[in-house]
């Protein structure tokens, strides 16, 4: 009777390992649409509906970040929308995120990198409470952009209400209120 136990028990934990291998190493396909609120950090009247579609494969991951590899296309930013190649996305809720990346399409055979940095996004694990801080490409030409706490443009995606939108905004950018 014990043998018998055991062999179940055995049996049962395997599987379930199996189980958790399969599920952490198999990148689930995602085609998501979100809709959105872009707010502008120093014009608290500024807001305006936007959609985002995330389209690829969605990897979770147990000892490190998820990631996301595909395409991040932002509805009205036309660089998103072309058919320039993004790299792997971290999924993260840390303060200013994780820059988004694009492989430029076109580009000339003296660019030694070319890259262009779209922004950073922040957002919990599986999508959820997405934030996304667009880059001002005049403020740092060299590095592909840039943006400051206090007039930056966020996305925050499936939101309909501006203060949370603002909040939101705010914890990506690592901005207290007093």
């Amino acid at each position: 009777m014990k043998t018998k136990y055991t062999t179940w028990t055995l049996i049962i934990t395997s599987l379930l390992i199996l189980l958790l291998v399969i599920v952490f190493n198999t990148p689930i396909p995602i085609s998501i649409t979100m809709e959105g609120l872009k707010v502008k950090m120093d014009d608290k009247s500024f807001y305006e509906s936007v959609t985002l579609t995330f389209e690829g494969n969605y990897h979770i991951n147990l000892f490190k970040k998820d990631e996301f590899s595909g395409m991040l296309v932002v509805a009205g930013y036309k660089y998103s929308e072309e058919t320039h190649t993004m790299l792997n996305l971290e999924i993260t809720n840390a303060v200013n995120g994780y820059t988004i990346t694009y492989k430029v399409k076109n580009a000339d055979k003296y660019t030694p990198y070319p890259l262009d940095k779209f922004g950073n996004i922040s957002s919990k694990k599986l999508l959820n409470d997405v934030v996304i801080i667009v880059f001002n490409k005049e403020s740092e030409s060299s590095t592909g952009g840039g943006y400051s706490a206090t007039n930056a443009v966020c996305i925050v995606a499936n939101e309909t209400s501006y203060e949370r939108a603002i909040e939101k905004a705010e914890c990506a950018l690592g901005i207290t209120r007093k």
